[in-house]
């Protein structure tokens, strides 16, 4: 090769390499000023979302249209020259291009889908959808239908496409504004995906379109069960044309009693992991923690003792009563105590077992469902806060809602309120931490709990480990408790606290160890719905602390560029959870 070939060559190698090194410093100077817009416009959604929640539509109106200045603000720099040449080159370029997606999403969001909520919500009355004497409205909330369901497909297409975006070649700070704008789309899209499904739905759950019945059950999170308590009691409601009247109610001991047999038939892992306990014992219908099987189960439990076909079950407890309670105020109960938002949950979940025989705990009980129920249906007297009360309770999990219909349900899958085990979405796994109480006693009452879940990890197959460290706390007294609080005594000593912790691992993923205390111990294994899952007992003594960990492997994936945002559910219980989750980058897979 020739001198002058040589020079040639040299010269275009670093003419090559100067050029890939102004992009990069070009690009890392552009993005500087985007990224604080990007991480503004992720705290605007964030305000959003709360304002929606509340009700503060003229909040939310000013929030849009800051938001709107801010993505045409960065799309006037992204509409410039030099970033539509860089966005089509690759290496650094990616970052602009990942950024003018954004800013379309953003202006999408702001100029189209949510200011088509507002002028809805706006035009709707929301004391309309909540009863007034006995009585809802249904037809506006049937009118409101298309428009929220259109807007809710416009939010899953942004978010959709901002999923797809290749994170793996963005720089640090644009990949993290990426992450707080899906993250903030993803939670704006589910309050809007509620209410986009509740408008198709709940019209024919109250009997729009021919007389429906509702059993509604009422969890004891005293007495832990993997879905937030034991059904203590139950209240039936019958829904005709928006007119709600109560038709029954009892305890569920008393107005269900226990059967032979399962009243449906049980799968061989259902057996395996609860025993036929589980279609047999109201009291067990939900130590499983797929909400469907425990509805199901109640709903023909009902039926075989009533004679009646309920068309929808509903599960609630009193810490979801606290919330309704401070928009409510206090409501008045005959065969005791006047409830309040502050005594609610002492009162149903401890005060009444220190103070009452069990015949007038089964009365008080009752009687605050009719008391509740009837101050409710004559008229709440703020809309936009109960409103927001009950999406709290049903964000924690508190409320719970499955359909007899299978059209109807399939609309209620995949919300905050099916409670189901559903197939994860790769980029999300779900790990699950329930609660069973094992004493037979009401010491749920005293237990308070944190969990950690953090990635570890990877696997050459594409797996993820995740680290699971959950602890748990009694601060039950060692002396001075009553009968109705120690029950059973199933631990032997009945003040000790016994609770069978169910651990499940995401879709198709596994259990590979649990550590108690430091020392690895054997564990109960099964399956449900596709996920393994394991069985620990752990007593608790007074004051006691203990520690699980718990090693968990995700399913394997396909995709090697999506961020891995795991998702943790935990039984609500009496006092909430301190609960933290690490998102990570997926695992490379290996060729």
């Amino acid at each position: 090769m020739s001198r002058r070939v040589v020079r040639i060559a040299a010269v275009v190698v670093v003419t090559v390499v100067a050029l890939v090194a102004a992009a990069a410093g070009w690009a890392a100077l552009r993005v500087l000023p985007v990224r604080a817009d990007l991480g503004h416009a992720a705290g605007l959604l964030r305000d959003l979302e709360g304002q929606l929640g509340s009700g503060n539509l003229a909040a939310a109106r000013a929030t849009l249209d800051e938001l709107a200045a801010q993505a045409q603000a960065i799309r006037a720099t992204t509409d410039a020259p030099d970033w539509r040449l860089a966005a089509r080159a690759p290496g650094p370029a990616a970052n602009l291009a990942a950024i003018r997606v954004v800013v379309s999403v953003l202006d999408d969001l702001s100029t189209h889908a949510m200011p088509a909520v507002i002028q809805l919500a706006d035009t709707v009355d929301l004391g309309h959808l909540l009863p007034r004497q006995n009585r809802l409205e249904l037809a506006p909330l049937e009118a409101a239908a298309p428009a929220l369901t259109r807007a809710d497909e416009s939010i899953q297409r942004s978010i959709d496409r901002i999923a797809a975006l290749d994170q793996s070649r963005l720089r640090p700070e644009v990949r993290d504004g990426v992450r707080q704008l899906h993250e903030g789309l993803v939670r704006v899209g589910s309050l809007i995906g509620v209410a986009a499904r509740a408008s198709r739905v709940l019209p024919s759950m109250l009997g729009a379109h021919g007389a429906r019945t509702i059993l509604v059950l009422f969890q004891n999170p005293a007495e832990l069960r993997a879905t937030g308590g034991i059904p203590g009691a139950f209240l039936v409601i019958r829904a005709e044309n928006g007119t709600l009247r109560p038709i029954d109610q009892a305890t569920a001991a008393a107005g269900l009693g226990t059967f032979p047999t399962p009243v449906l038939p049980l799968t061989d892992e259902q057996v395996a992991l609860y025993t036929e306990r589980l279609g047999r014992y109201p009291a067990d219908v939900n130590v499983t923690p797929h909400f469907p099987t425990a509805a199901a189960l109640a709903a023909e439990m009902y039926r075989r003792r009533s004679g009646t076909t309920v068309d929808t079950v509903v599960a609630t407890d009193p810490v979801a009563l606290s919330y309704l309670l401070a928009t409510l105020g206090p409501v008045s109960v005959a065969s005791g105590p006047v409830l309040t938002a502050e005594n609610a949950v002492r009162v149903l979940l401890s005060d009444i077992y220190a103070t009452m025989d069990g015949r007038a705990q089964d009365r008080y009980i009752l009687d605050v469902a009719l008391a509740v129920f009837d101050r409710l249906t004559q008229g709440v007297p703020d809309p936009p806060a109960a409103i927001a009360a009950l999406a709290q309770a049903a964000t924690e999990h508190r409320i719970l809602v499955w359909s007899a219909h299978e059209s109807e349900q399939e609309v209620i899958d995949g919300t905050v309120l099916a409670g189901a085990l559903l197939d994860d979405d790769p980029a999300h796994p779900t790990v699950g931490v329930y609660l069973n109480d094992g004493s037979g006693a009401k010491l749920g009452y005293y237990i308070n709990g944190s969990a950690r879940l953090v990635a570890g990890e990877c696997h050459p197959d594409g797996r993820r480990m995740l680290t699971l460290r959950l602890t748990l706390t009694s601060t039950a007294p060692a002396e001075g408790l009553t009968d109705s609080v120690l029950g059973l005594g199933l631990a032997g000593d009945p003040y000790t606290v016994r609770t069978n912790v169910l651990v499940v691992s995401p879709t198709r993923g596994a259990l590979a160890e649990m550590n108690l205390d430091g020392t690895s111990v054997a564990f109960g294994q099964g399956v449900e719905q596709r996920r393994a899952v394991g069985v620990l007992t752990v007593d608790l003594a007074p004051g006691q602390t203990r520690e699980l960990v718990v090693q968990i492997l995700t399913q394997k994936y396909v995709e090697s560029t999506i961020e891995l945002s795991p998702t943790l559910r935990i039984t609500p219980g009496v006092n909430p959870w301190a609960i933290a989750v690490e998102a990570t980058q997926n695992c490379p897979i290996a060729d």
